[in-house]
C-alpha cells in the first residue's frame, strides 16, 4: 500500500511545516477571480521519488490560458527569536496559489515512498467547487513460492 499522509485535504490544506497555505475556498475565489475555469496538476511517480509534472489553466471554453510553475517553497533562515526555521521571503500570491493546488497530490502520496507507481491528474472545476483525482496506479504485488532446490 502507498505511503500516504492521513490529513484529509476536504478538512485543511496545509504545508509539511503544518502552516495554512489557502483554504478550498481561498483557491476557488483566487481561481475564479483569474477567469479560470478548470485547473489540471499532472502528476508522476513511485518508488521513494515522483511530483507535480505541470499545472495548467484553463477558461470556460477549455482553452489554456497558461501553466504555472510549482512552489516549493523558498530559502529558509534560523528564528532566533522563535527558535524555529521561516522562509527568507514571503511568497508570492501565484507562488502560495500553485502550493496549495498541488497539496492535493502530496496529501495522498506524500514523499512517493513505497512499492508502487502513480500516473494521475487533480482536476479543480471552479464553477461546480469539485476537485477530482483520476489516473492509474500499479502496485507491485509479492507472489510467494516454495522451492525444493
Amino acid at each position: 500500500i502507498p505511503t500516504r499522509l492521513l490529513f484529509s485535504f476536504t478538512q485543511r490544506i496545509y504545508m509539511s511545516n503544518e502552516k495554512k497555505i489557502m483554504s478550498r475556498d481561498e483557491i476557488l475565489a483566487t481561481l475564479k477571480g483569474m477567469n479560470v475555469a478548470k485547473v489540471e496538476v499532472l502528476y508522476s511517480g513511485g518508488h521513494d521519488e515522483g511530483g507535480v509534472d505541470q499545472i495548467d489553466l484553463f477558461d470556460a471554453d477549455g482553452k489554456k490560458i497558461r501553466s504555472m510553475e510549482e512552489y516549493y517553497g523558498g530559502t529558509m533562515v534560523w528564528d532566533e527569536a522563535t527558535k524555529g526555521w521561516k522562509p527568507a521571503e514571503a511568497p508570492t500570491d501565484e507562488q502560495r496559489l500553485s502550493q496549495a493546488l498541488c497539496v492535493p497530490v502530496y496529501d495522498k502520496y506524500c514523499s512517493f515512498a513505497g512499492d508502487f507507481y502513480v500516473n494521475g491528474t487533480i482536476t479543480w472545476d471552479v464553477e461546480n467547487r469539485r476537485v477530482r483525482n483520476h489516473g492509474t496506479e500499479e502496485i507491485s504485488q509479492d507472489d510467494s513460492f516454495d522451492d525444493y532446490i
